[in-house]
């Protein structure tokens, strides 16, 4: 993918329209891969006289994959992550916006309202992406935690954040069933040999998956690296009953 540009003393350049990251699109970086270290399962059996319980767990590990549904709750404010900076509580700097409509850093979010106003009070989302200009000096562009989000996560090009690159890793709950097998004595009177009622479910959770909001296993067609609002895998349940003459 695209990596950020970033200066010759290693730090990460910061566009001074947007106030965040900007994409160098001369270069690309290896960022993870499609293929797990590990992929597995176990299945077990239980059974107690006429009763029995069957489970299938499986597993995989050491991939990684994107995610543009992660992206899109990112940029638009929708995810817990963007609670930070949003007010003094959370990080957030305080300013104010002066007449001519432009942010202006205070020292303190106690600090006392300026004359040149022009809203008549003082705003605490202010974020300062760490970074340099494009001559190598600190980064002074202050922007609001909205701007923060939308332009690094959710920009026009929907460019993927190398910050944001998820493991796909997860311990699924892939299947359980019970059965019971009905008593003999009671099923004879039918002329029935064997009867047995059963129920069972499949894809009922992760014990853990490592991707935030979305399943790991929700990739975008063939794209095994690629999740972009795919509908994940559906929860079924059923109950059947076997029986035999």
């Amino acid at each position: 993918m695209r990596p950020y540009k970033t200066h010759e003393n290693g730090q990460r350049i910061v566009n001074q329209s947007t106030g965040v990251y900007e994409f160098d699109n001369t270069q690309w970086k290896k960022v993870g891969k499609i293929t797990p270290d590990i992929i597995g399962g176990v299945t077990t059996a239980l059974s107690w006289k006429d009763f029995s319980l069957n489970a299938t767990i499986d597993f995989q590990f050491g991939a990684t994959m994107i995610s543009q549904a992660n992206m899109y709750l990112l940029g638009t404010g929708l995810s817990k992550e963007t609670l930070k900076f949003r007010d003094e509580a959370r990080g957030g700097l305080p300013y104010y916006l002066n007449t001519e409509g432009e942010k202006i850093l205070l020292d303190s979010h106690n600090a006392a309202v300026p004359s040149d106003l022009h809203y008549n009070f003082i705003l605490h989302d202010g974020v300062i992406t760490p970074g340099v200009k494009e001559d190598g000096t600190k980064n002074d562009k202050l922007i609001t935690a909205q701007q923060y989000y939308n332009n690094l996560y959710w920009n026009n090009s929907n460019e993927i954040s190398e910050d944001k690159i998820y493991k796909s890793d997860y311990i699924s709950m892939r299947s359980l069933s019970f059965s019971y097998n009905l008593p003999k004595k009671f099923i004879s009177k039918y002329n029935i040999q064997n009867a047995r009622v059963n129920a069972f479910a499949n894809n009922l959770f992760y014990i853990y998956k490592a991707i935030p909001n979305v399943t790991p296993e929700s990739t975008y067609g063939t794209n095994s690296y690629y999740e972009m609002s795919t509908i994940p895998a559906q929860r079924s349940f059923g109950v059947g009953l076997n029986v035999s003459f």
